[in-house]
């Protein structure tokens, strides 16, 4: 349960961390959600781009990143885009 005065972090919020950890892909990955949680298809889209970028860098894979990238484009009607994505993470 959250306090009274717990505040919903902000794309901002999210865009101060990359800003500061451009190579962070959690960072990126969180960013995504934020612009996606004001439905700003543009911005969440390069943010999972960024994310997707610098995944396979990390010294254990993360699934969950293109299950999400692909559901996001999915909502988005961008179809083509997702069908990819839940197999790009078992390379």
């Amino acid at each position: 349960m959250h306090a009274v005065n717990d505040k919903k972090p902000t794309a901002g919020t999210f865009f101060d961390t990359v800003r500061t950890r451009n190579d962070f892909y959690l960072g990126w990955y969180n960013l995504a959600f934020a612009y996606d949680d004001k439905k700003d298809f543009a911005n969440g889209k390069k943010a999972y781009e960024r994310a997707v970028e610098l995944e396979p860098k990390q010294p254990a894979r993360d699934a969950s990143l293109y299950n999400s990238y692909g559901l996001f484009l999915y909502t988005y009607r961008k179809y083509q885009e997702a069908i990819p994505q839940p197999e790009k993470s078992s390379r």
